[in-house]
């Protein structure tokens, strides 16, 4: 039976129960502190169904109706759909440059224990292989409950790790309610394609600290990292009235896009309370090496979808948004953040982001309040009261360059700061 209720946090306990049952090392291990993670770090099969030709003959696609989970093969002709298109890595003229493919590695059929049929495969090209899957509507996620999705994984060879790569799809049927990018300096674009829409998603890999087990005592104790890792890992969740990862009462109004290197992350929720679009994220306090663990954040949001799935909130009519980043314990921190909303479109872009657990705060201006400082010592304490944190104020806007090597002008480097600079050894393009 398909899903019908969601939890209130806008998280999808599916997408979790997924993670916990099926590919427990590569999420935040299921712990739950005020809300339910959706974890993202599917690191799972590699997989792809049979194809079945259309009935018109004119292309390749995925049936939807199957109960399966598809690995995508590059395009053979104009009219293919569910497939790849194309990958491609930035030159050091700044424009994209097809990368060469060599060939794709079929890898089988299995059955998994809900009952899916799993096609398993690679496409590999001159500097990088993908692992493109489909999930059909009919799909079953964890007991029964369905729901699609496509998964996109780049593995960059060791001498293209800082590559800045593109990767183009097309679907038949694939709807989004919500994408999710691990990809440093993310950006997508989406546009119809025939009877079917092309996608493109671009950036850099992520690095990712996380633990191998103990989550909350991990997290609670403060504990290094375990392992490290680098992700450029693409998701984007089918909207399907019968079955979803996520609540679908607001897909017809638009999705959300958000991007980050955390392995523990849910839905942006609003805040009634705080009159705030919550986000809330969680990873290591440090990394492997005992070091600090930085991250980003981006968000992606119509104002229509803003309004349907938050009514009330003032975000879509605030002249000015700020950023704040909030702890557990009260604590606020100060990052760079750049918000744009124009044109009925939000993006929000935070870096230099220390983790543990934050919850990143998007407020309209008018809804600010002042801090109140302490007054004067008092022998009889008295409650603290209730205080708004701190706002962090959008700070300049950084700017990225390319950087090329002296030695081999087809290793770059993308340099992100307010005056950025490249590295020895590099040249700015």
């Amino acid at each position: 039976m398909a899903p019908t209720a969601l939890n209130p946090s806008g998280t999808s306990i599916w997408e979790w129960h997924r993670q916990r049952k099926l590919e427990p090392r590569a999420t935040a291990g299921g712990f739950v502190k005020k809300f339910i993670f959706a974890a993202l770090a599917v690191l799972g099969l590699l997989i792809q169904p049979a194809v079945a030709v259309s009935a018109a003959g004119t292309g390749f696609s995925v049936d939807p109706s199957q109960k399966a989970v598809a690995s995508l093969k590059p395009c053979k002709t104009v009219e293919d759909l569910d497939c790849i298109h194309g990958l491609y890595m930035q030159a050091a003229d700044g424009n994209f440059e097809a990368v060469k493919f060599l060939n794709y590695s079929d890898r089988g059929i299995d059955t998994d224990a809900n009952g899916n049929k799993i096609s398993r495969g690679e496409a590999n090209y001159e500097f990088a292989s993908v692992n493109a899957e489909l999930e059909t509507p009919n799909h079953v996620i964890f007991e029964n409950h369905l729901g699609g999705a496509m998964r996109l994984y780049i593995n960059p060879d060791q001498s293209h790790k800082n590559s800045h790569f593109k990767i183009v799809v097309r679907t038949s049927w694939l709807k989004p309610q919500d994408i999710q990018m691990k990809v440093l300096e993310a950006d997508y674009l989406m546009k119809s394609y025939r009877e079917g829409t092309l996608w493109a998603f671009s950036g850099r890999q992520a690095t990712q600290s996380g633990y191998n087990g103990d989550w909350n005592a991990k997290m609670a104790a403060g504990a290094k990292a375990d392992n490290t890792m680098q992700s450029f890992q693409i998701f984007v969740h089918h909207s399907d009235p019968k079955g979803s990862y996520f609540d679908t009462r607001c897909d017809a109004a638009g999705f959300t896009v958000e991007s980050h290197n955390a392995p523990g992350a849910g839905k942006p929720m609003w805040n009634y309370k705080t009159k705030s679009l919550d986000f809330n994220i969680q990873a290591p306090h440090l990394d492997v090496k005992g070091k600090l663990n930085v991250g980003f954040f981006k968000f992606w949001a119509s104002d229509s979808y803003m309004d349907c799935a938050w009514p009330g909130n003032d975000l879509v009519k605030a002249s000015e948004i700020v950023v704040s980043i909030v702890y557990e314990n009260g604590d606020t921190q100060v990052a760079t953040s750049f918000v744009k909303h124009n044109n009925g479109q939000m993006l929000v872009s935070v870096s230099d982001l220390h983790f543990s657990s934050p919850t990143i705060k998007l407020t309209a201006a008018t809804n600010i309040k002042t801090p109140v400082k302490d007054g004067a010592s008092s022998a009889t304490p008295s409650p603290t009261p209730s205080v708004t944190a701190p706002v962090v104020p959008v700070a300049k806007k950084k700017t990225t360059i390319t950087c090329v090597s002296n030695k081999n002008k087809k290793l770059t480097k993308l340099v992100t700061a307010v005056a950025p600079k490249c590295p020895a050894g590099y040249k700015k393009r």
